[in-house]
C-alpha cells in the first residue's frame, strides 16, 4: 500500500460522464477530510468533479488538484484548465484494426499486450501554470 494512500477515498462509479463526476465529488467533499487531489478515469469524469467541488465552495486547484484522462477537445477550454493525459487515439485505432483484419484472415492472435506512450498535459487543474 502506498504511503499515505486511503482506500476509503477511492470510488468507482458508473459511467465516467459529468453527473457521475459532480456526484463523486459531492461525496468527496462531505468527507471529514477531503483529499487533496483527484485522479478521474476520463475528463468528462474531471469536468462534473470541478462543479462539484466548487458547489461545496471548494476551490480547484488550491484545495483540491484534479487530473482527467483523454484530453477531450473541452479540456483546455474549461474555467480551470484541466491537467489530463493524452492518449495517441489514432495509434490505439490503428493496432486495433491491424488485429481485427489479421483475426477475419484467419492468422492466430498471440495474446500480447500492446503499450502505447501517453502523454501528460499539465495545465491550471493540479496547480500548473499552463493553461
Amino acid at each position: 500500500m502506498a504511503p499515505g494512500y486511503d482506500p476509503a477515498l477511492t470510488r468507482t462509479v458508473p459511467g465516467s460522464n459529468q453527473d457521475s463526476g459532480l456526484h463523486l465529488a459531492q461525496q468527496l467533499a462531505a468527507h471529514h477530510e477531503p483529499p487533496d487531489a483527484l485522479v478521474c478515469a476520463s475528463d468528462d469524469l474531471a469536468a462534473g468533479a470541478i462543479l462539484g467541488l466548487r458547489e461545496r465552495g471548494l476551490r480547484v486547484p488550491e484545495d483540491i488538484a484534479i487530473v482527467g484522462f483523454d484530453d477531450r477537445p473541452f479540456a483546455a477550454h474549461l474555467p480551470i484548465p484541466l491537467t489530463t493525459i493524452a492518449l495517441p487515439l489514432y495509434d490505439m485505432g490503428l493496432q486495433a484494426a491491424e488485429r481485427l483484419f489479421a483475426a477475419l484472415s484467419g492468422r492466430q492472435l498471440h495474446h500480447e499486450i500492446v503499450r502505447v506512450p501517453c502523454r501528460l498535459i499539465v495545465r491550471k487543474s493540479c496547480g500548473g501554470r499552463n493553461a
